[in-house]
C-alpha cells in the first residue's frame, strides 16, 4: 500500500513539474521580444566632427600650484601687463617643462610686440614640448605664411588638423593658403566646404563670407575644368587631323 502511495505521489510531483514547465514556456513565448539595438551609421563628416582631440587626450599632469600660477599669468596677460606676464610665464617654463601653454602665451605676446622671430621661436618651442598643441601649429603656420614660407605653413596647418581634425580655424586657414597663396583652387574648395559642414554641425550661424567664398570658388573651379576639357578636346582633334594628313608609311620613303 505504501508503495502505491509513493508511486502516486511521484506521479503527482512529475505532473506538477511538467505543468510548471509548460506555464514557464508559455510565458516565455508570450513575452515580447526585445527589439534589436539600432546602430546609426555616421556620415564621414559626422565622424570627422567627432574625431578625437589628441591635445586634450594627452594633457600632462600638472601640480595644482602650477595650475594656479598659470591662471594668474593669464590674468596678467589679459590686463596687458606684458612685462610682468612674460616673467611669470618664463618662470612656469622652468617649473613645468612639460606644459606647452606658457610658450604659446609667450608667442602671442611677442606677436603683439611685433617681435615675429621671437614669436616663431616660442611657437616652435610650444610644439617641441607638445606636438599636439594645435593652437601653436595654427599660429606658427600663419606667421610662416606671412613670411612667404607657404609649404612650411601648409605643413603646420596639416599638423594642427592631425592633432584635431575638427579644429575649424586651422582648416579655414589652410583653405585660404591653398586658394590665395598656392593656387590650388580644387583643394581649397574642399576645405571651405568642410569648414561650412563643421560649422553647421557645431550649430553656428551661417557664415555669409564663407558662403560667398564657396560660391565664387565653385564658379572658378567649374570654369577651369571646362577650359581643361576644351584644351583636351582641341589637342585630340589636332592629333586626329595630323594622323589623317600623314598617310601610313609616308615617312619611310
Amino acid at each position: 500500500m505504501s508503495f502505491i502511495n509513493h508511486k502516486r505521489s511521484l506521479f503527482l510531483v512529475t505532473t506538477l513539474l511538467s505543468m510548471a514547465g509548460c506555464q514557464s514556456l508559455d510565458k516565455e513565448l508570450a513575452a515580447p521580444k526585445a527589439e534589436p539595438e539600432v546602430v546609426v551609421e555616421l556620415t564621414p563628416m559626422e565622424k570627422l566632427h567627432q574625431s578625437p582631440n589628441q591635445y586634450l587626450l594627452n594633457q600632462p599632469i600638472i601640480a595644482p600650484e602650477v595650475n594656479t600660477k598659470f591662471s594668474q599669468a593669464l590674468t596678467t596677460v589679459k590686463a596687458k601687463q606684458l612685462e610682468q606676464a612674460k616673467a611669470q610665464l618664463l618662470a612656469l617654463t622652468i617649473a613645468a617643462p612639460t606644459l606647452s601653454g606658457p610658450w604659446l602665451q609667450l608667442g602671442d605676446i611677442a606677436r603683439q610686440e611685433k617681435a615675429i622671430k621671437h614669436a616663431i621661436a616660442h611657437y616652435q618651442q610650444a610644439i617641441y614640448v607638445n606636438k599636439h598643441n594645435y593652437f601653436a601649429h595654427n599660429r606658427l603656420a600663419t606667421l610662416l605664411r606671412e613670411q612667404g614660407e607657404f609649404e612650411q605653413a601648409k605643413k603646420h596647418y596639416q599638423q594642427a588638423l592631425a592633432a584635431w581634425p575638427a579644429f575649424v580655424p586651422a582648416r579655414k586657414n589652410l583653405a585660404i593658403l591653398l586658394d590665395l597663396y598656392m593656387g590650388k583652387a580644387t583643394l581649397a574648395l574642399e576645405e571651405y566646404q568642410t569648414v561650412a559642414a563643421l560649422n553647421n554641425l557645431n550649430k553656428l550661424p551661417e557664415d555669409r563670407q564663407l558662403k560667398g567664398w564657396i560660391a565664387d570658388l565653385s564658379r572658378r573651379v567649374a570654369a577651369e575644368e571646362k577650359r581643361k576639357q576644351r584644351m583636351a578636346e582641341q589637342e585630340a582633334a589636332k592629333q586626329q587631323a595630323d594622323e589623317v594628313a600623314t598617310p601610313t608609311g609616308a615617312g619611310n620613303e
